[in-house]
């Protein structure tokens, strides 16, 4: 939704994919209106946990056109 500049990401995905991603652990502010997301990312973050995130996004987005 805007450029990334800093460790945090906004974005906007379908509903059922942040309710999915909350569903199974991942925590993220969704203060921003219907559809958006904050994703925050701490200076510890390894990309193992980049890799993690993407990969359960993949999972549920394929959940979901089945």
């Amino acid at each position: 939704m805007v450029p990334v500049e800093a460790n945090a990401v906004f974005v906007r995905m379908a509903e059922p994919l942040l309710n999915g991603l909350q569903g199974i652990g991942w925590h993220f502010y969704r203060f921003i209106g219907a559809g958006g997301a904050r994703l925050m990312c701490s200076w510890a973050t390894e990309h193992a946990d980049i890799d993690a995130l993407t990969n359960d996004l993949q999972r549920l987005t394929a959940q979901s056109a089945s």
